[in-house]
């Protein structure tokens, strides 16, 4: 399975389409989850901070991931980064928004490394 072209042109927005807004995005229009997250949460850099322990909250780690479970991701200066995983027949990748002035992109996970992204691990929505 891959997300549908339309969701690739996403734009990154720090106050409206951030990395979490994006997993809701693409969770509602392929799995039907309509996945809520907490009003007045932190955007921006202080929502980076905050982003590893607010999305704990949202689902069990798993060991064999699935299509459309969620990958935690750390980045220097202690900042969170979340995408979805999808298996891309056999070349598994994350599906994810990174900043501003980019739009959503499938990175390998052997690529992460490079893009100063660690896997913190996979999670099952809860």
């Amino acid at each position: 399975m891959l997300p549908p072209l339309h969701l690739y042109a996403v734009e990154y927005d720090p106050h409206g389409m951030d990395c979490a807004d994006f997993v809701a995005l693409v969770r509602r229009e392929m799995f039907g989850h309509d996945v809520r997250l907490p009003d007045g949460r932190p955007r921006g850099e202080a929502g980076e901070l905050a982003l590893g322990e607010l999305s704990r909250a949202y689902g069990v780690r798993v060991d064999v991931p699935e299509d459309g479970d969620y990958v935690l991701m750390t980045q220097p200066g202690k900042r969170w980064h979340v995408g979805l995983w999808f298996g891309c027949g056999g070349d598994p990748s994350v599906f994810h928004l990174r900043r501003e002035g980019t739009t959503a992109e499938m990175t390998p996970i052997r690529d992460l490394a490079r893009m100063m992204l660690n896997v913190e691990g996979v999670y099952r929505w809860a």
